[in-house]
């Protein structure tokens, strides 16, 4: 029987080969392909600077990380079709991981752009998606009677 932390993904990218990988999870950071080191960390620099928490840096590190390793190719060869049809294979994400992803790419991409490292902005191809609505989720009908009687919330128990 396989290790479970081994997975076997599919590849398809600028390589043109497709082919198999074999990643095993580590917990270790994984490894991101050299064109877009340099790249991605000046990109975080950049967002730092604008006074972005660190949980968003860190989100943002692991997103392009990941499309990194997933395009396979050079940030400024990467297509709208590229990131369009990796989106389309992400069946797992959720939405908002899904939209999640898509402002890191929109980001990131618009940046580049702007400072020369890429000559267009690939993710703009990325369709919206509209945000999730949330269900209302009124007051129990007693913390409404507490309140209209002039209660507090230390009334209701």
């Amino acid at each position: 029987m396989p290790d479970m932390r081994t997975s076997v993904r599919q590849h398809r990218g600028c390589d043109h080969g497709g082919g198999t990988v074999i990643t095993k999870n580590t917990g270790l950071p994984k490894p991101v392909p050299t064109s877009w080191q340099q790249p991605v960390s000046a990109y975080l620099e950049w967002e730092a600077a604008a006074g972005r928490p660190r949980s968003t840096l860190a989100t943002r590190r692991s997103h392009l990380c990941r499309v990194a390793r997933a395009m396979r190719c050079a940030p400024d060869e990467v297509t709208g079709s590229q990131l369009v049809t990796w989106f389309s294979k992400q069946n797992q994400w959720a939405l908002e991981t899904r939209r999640s992803f898509r402002t890191t790419l929109r980001s990131f991409y618009a940046w580049a752009e702007t400072y020369g490292v890429t000559t267009g902005n690939p993710a703009l191809a990325l369709p919206r998606m509209k945000p999730v609505r949330s269900a209302p989720r009124p007051a129990p009908d007693l913390a409404i009677r507490v309140a209209l009687a002039g209660g507090d919330a230390g009334d209701i128990n």
